[in-house]
């Protein structure tokens, strides 16, 4: 063990993550639940009649009993529900969607776990799909997810690599209007197809949907690492409508922002919409040398054709963080290579990109000097601060993402150049730096 791993490590104690549901104000969950010795800190995701307002963390008494007034206390604090820009009301009925997963098998009880949580859902009529992203399938592997659902599902094999060209498999098979992705390390909300699916409903513009993230545990210091310096996944608990034809005037990063649409592992599309934009790029992704940055692509390139993306924070998921030191530092640096293999194919792709990318610049640096809290882990009233080692690590992704690109590009020679800006919206894009 490093003197770094041991120093974060001692003294720390597991944090259990809940939802807790106030009903007409009246809290109808029991924190105390399940708390073992071992937990030693409640990370709370408050929801209002079924609408998410916001976390709360609590330290865990020795009478778990006592949580429920912290947790009344806590929650006082935080903000009404907002109501949502498209309507709350029950359609007459449900469209139905196809949710796919990619995966590569390496994380056969994580990958269980998920597809039970999809089994689980409650939405009137849905097909499962998983992608098999290796070179060779395993039957036995198949067979085993298949008992696990206990129902039918559908299997593909896509050999080309990378999370993209699994992605428009499940695209290219699907023959419903709507289509949802997630991983193969998250567990979905029972009413999730039902909340992502609900903003497609009564607005044609919107072409894409994504919802919030919480963790699935913080049982490592590693995983808090990353909901303390990186705030998580995409963490919001305002729904909103951000329309490409309506570019964001509050924002100078407009649309090339990263992390502010949602995440790849919580995402739906319409597929008319994803059809006509090519699907995903296949030089981008997890599996791919670039590493990832493809879900960050689709966004833009959705806002980019005059369409709308809907953030929906009812649209609930919880994802297994990485729980090593090892698995932490990986992933740091692939989000830095994905992030700007992203930017480097948009670069490639148009000189309209270029021009408003690099106007918008100064503010990407600053964002970049800004991000994280500077907070890794809270114990016994002391911070443990690390953000130089992270941002180091993040830098040096940044750095290696341009060549790494390149030679996904050189991998996937078929790969779909990035879509270009329109021309009237590339000019309104411009004049809201």
């Amino acid at each position: 063990m490093s003197a770094r791993r041991g120093k974060l490590m001692d003294g720390w104690r597991p944090t259990k993550v809940i939802i807790a549901d106030f009903v007409d104000g009246v809290l109808t969950t029991d924190p105390g639940v399940g708390i073992g010795p071992e937990v030693g800190r409640l990370e709370v995701l408050v929801r209002r009649d079924g609408r998410p307002v916001g976390m709360v963390s609590l330290d865990v008494p020795e009478e778990p009993a006592a949580l429920a007034p912290d947790l009344i206390a806590a929650a006082a604090h935080l903000p009404a529900a907002v109501a949502t820009p498209w309507p709350r009301d029950e359609p007459a009925t449900w469209p139905k969607v196809t949710v796919a997963i990619p995966t590569v098998f390496g994380r056969m009880e994580m990958l269980c776990l998920a597809v039970a949580s999809l089994v689980g859902l409650d939405y009137p009529e849905f097909d499962i799909v998983l992608v098999d992203n290796r070179p060779l399938p395993k039957e036995e592997d198949h067979a085993r997810v298949r008992r696990v659902a206990g129902r039918p599902i559908e299997i593909l094999h896509e050999p080309e690599r990378g999370i993209s060209a699994a992605r428009n498999s499940a695209l290219m098979s699907t023959t419903n209007p709507y289509i949802a992705f997630t991983d193969d390390d998250v567990q979905v909300e029972s009413d999730w197809l039902r909340q992502i699916v609900r903003p497609f409903l009564d607005d044609a513009s919107v072409a894409c949907v994504s919802g919030l993230v919480i963790p699935t545990e913080l049982s490592s210091p590693e995983q808090s690492q990353f909901e303390h310096f990186y705030g998580g996944f995409h963490r919001a608990f305002v729904p909103i409508l951000h329309r490409g034809a309506e570019p964001d005037q509050s924002d100078p990063l407009f649309p090339y922002a990263p992390g502010k649409f949602g995440t790849g592992n919580n995402m739906a599309f319409r597929v008319s919409a994803l059809h006509e934009l090519g699907g995903f790029d296949t030089s981008l992704g997890t599996g791919t040398p670039a590493r990832g940055g493809e879900d960050l692509a689709s966004f833009i390139a959705v806002l980019l054709a005059g369409q709308s993306i809907a953030f929906e924070p009812s649209a609930v998921i919880r994802h297994s963080h990485r729980g090593t030191n090892e698995e932490f530092r990986h992933q740091v640096f692939s989000y830095g290579v994905g992030l700007s293999a992203m930017y480097t194919s948009l670069l490639m792709a148009d000189r309209r990109h270029r021009r408003d990318m690099f106007a918008r610049l100064p503010s990407a640096v600053r964002l970049f000097v800004r991000s994280g809290n500077g907070t890794v882990i809270e114990r016994s009233g002391t911070d443990v601060s690390a953000p130089t080692l992270l941002r180091a690590r993040q830098a040096a992704g940044i750095l290696a993402g341009p060549a790494l690109y390149l030679r996904s590009r050189r991998q996937h020679p078929r790969s779909p150049r990035p879509p270009s800006p329109p021309r009237a919206a590339a000019h309104q894009v411009a004049r809201s730096g």
